[in-house]
């Protein structure tokens, strides 16, 4: 299977924000577990919508809202960890992945 390069370049977002975030939580999200779910690149790879889960599921638009607060914060994080390895460090753009909502929704639907 071969795999284009903006599928490539999301993959490598979502590892390196992955650790980010796990820093994060240690110091900012005490009892917080914030999961990278997608990220989706520009063809130009100016942009990147960055999908997050949170657990618990209580207060997840405070803490998206939270995230976003701290966006500068989190990129400048990100930029050291991937320094050199990318030519654009594009713009992130976070917003809540509510697929697991609507699976949850679907299967209480089922039963």
């Amino acid at each position: 299977m071969q795999f284009s390069r903006n599928q490539k370049i999301s993959r490598y977002i979502q590892k390196e924000l992955s650790e980010v975030f796990l820093s994060e939580t240690k110091e900012h999200f005490r009892g917080l577990i914030i999961s990278v779910t997608h990220v989706f690149v520009s063809k130009d790879h100016s942009t990147a919508k960055i999908y997050l889960s949170f657990f618990p599921t209580n207060q997840k638009n405070q803490f998206l809202n939270l995230i976003n607060f701290r966006k500068n914060i989190i990129k400048n994080k990100f930029c050291l960890k991937i320094k050199g390895q990318m030519k654009r460090i594009p713009e992130l753009f976070f917003y809540l992945d509510t697929s697991i909502d609507h699976y949850e929704e679907i299967n209480s639907l089922l039963k």
